[in-house]
């Protein structure tokens, strides 16, 4: 019923500009046989993997964690920020679940925001429950050796900026650092989700520099392998979620013997969204900034000069609006929700036989929002109009 309405509604919006504009419109039958000998359209094959139940487990006890620490946090903030506790209880439906909280990443940004001061609490604090949050997204789209190793570089800065603040106000030139909430974050961390065997498989993915187990990255190089073995040149996106991600994915990619010899592999993602001062005082790695304008530009260049087996591993932020080859196909690692975002993967693939790619995990919530996105991209499609102007 809900799709009898849009599809009703799009009609509407028709009889609306007919009558308003004093315009012809055209609605053209995608299955016409003779429009689709002349426009390219990308076919699109959905691989379903099975989840690991390591991840979700991993997921689990990290949400815990972080649930547990926030949660006391709650109170204090309240007394400063006036309804802080609202986005904190939508947090919490994610963070019970074992998911990643966008609301959780918003909160946090706020508490970080230097014009608060929360005298009681340290900034790293903040950051550290930040970073648990992105690891458990680094989970869900990459795996758990991926996620508790991101977490570790985490924490070991954490501990040293601790220590240089411990000596800091031994030397007297700073107050004496609280550092109380912190170590008992670091410890709940290392007893409740950071076991042992976890750490020993990832100090085994290090040495290998392969995470091969994660159903999702077993599935893009097994569909990469075959563009190879079919193609001697093409060019190719793959897209991912995250920056961390996105060099993640395209260094392991790299480290695939098979693949490694034959691809050159390419990175893009988005602006830097704080100034350079802002990014050292955060802490942030070369992984999580972004790339400036000229950058981007120089490896936009790169890959559409290169004549070879290409493949572009980006954020969502080379969907739209820059000028990028035509590619053959288009790989989703990361599902999105958003029809529009998937209308634009779509229009990346603008060359004849050239395929689309949805990796997902089986009866997760990848599912539900693929099915969302289709049914958005499905009636935006209905609501476009060709539209010729009668004077």
């Amino acid at each position: 019923m809900k799709t009898l309405s849009l599809q009703a509604g799009a009609v509407n919006v028709q009889w609306q500009l007919k009558s308003n504009m004093c315009a012809q419109f055209i609605n053209i039958d995608p299955e016409d046989v003779e429009l689709a000998s002349l426009v390219p359209r990308a076919t699109t094959r959905v691989i379903r993997v099975a989840p690991r139940p390591e991840d979700a487990d991993f997921s689990k006890r990290l949400a815990g964690v972080v649930l547990r620490h926030v949660e006391g946090l709650v109170v204090e903030m309240s007394q400063v920020l006036p309804g802080a506790q609202l986005p904190f209880l939508k947090a919490r439906v994610d963070m019970t679940a074992g998911r990643w909280s966008p609301d959780l990443k918003a909160w946090l940004r706020t508490l970080l925001d230097p014009t608060h001061c929360f005298p009681h609490t340290p900034t790293v604090y903040f950051k550290l429950l930040r970073d648990c949050n992105a690891a458990i997204l680094l989970t869900q789209d990459h795996g758990f050796e991926l996620g508790l190793q991101f977490l570790g570089r985490k924490c070991s800065a954490a501990c040293e900026q601790m220590h240089n603040c411990a000596v800091a106000a031994a030397q007297g030139e700073v107050n004496e650092p609280k550092d109380v909430v912190v170590t008992a974050l670091l410890w709940d961390l290392s007893v409740s989700a950071c076991d042992l065997t976890r750490v020993n498989i990832v100090l085994k993915a290090v040495q290998s520099s392969l995470y091969v187990g994660f159903p999702k990255f077993k599935a893009l190089v097994k569909v990469l392998q075959d563009m190879v073995s079919s193609k001697d040149t093409f060019h190719g996106i793959v897209f991912v979620r995250q920056r961390q991600g996105v060099h993640a994915v395209a260094a392991l990619l790299q480290n695939v013997p098979e693949l490694g010899r034959a691809v050159a592999f390419h990175t893009f993602t988005g602006h830097p969204a704080k100034t350079k001062v802002q990014l050292a005082q955060d802490g942030a790695d070369a992984e999580t900034v972004g790339m400036p304008t000229r950058k981007q530009q120089e490896a936009l260049q790169r890959f559409r000069d290169a004549s070879g087996r290409e493949i572009l591993v980006a954020t969502a932020a080379a969907q739209e609006g820059l000028d990028i080859v035509n590619c053959s196909f288009v790989v989703c690692y990361s599902v999105t929700e958003c029809g529009v975002q998937l209308m634009q993967w779509r229009g990346r693939t603008r060359m004849f036989d050239s395929q689309i790619f949805m990796l997902m995990e089986s009866g997760s919530s990848d599912e539900t929002f693929f099915g969302k996105a289709c049914m958005e991209a499905t009636n935006n499609c209905l609501a476009q109009v060709q539209i010729a102007i009668s004077l």
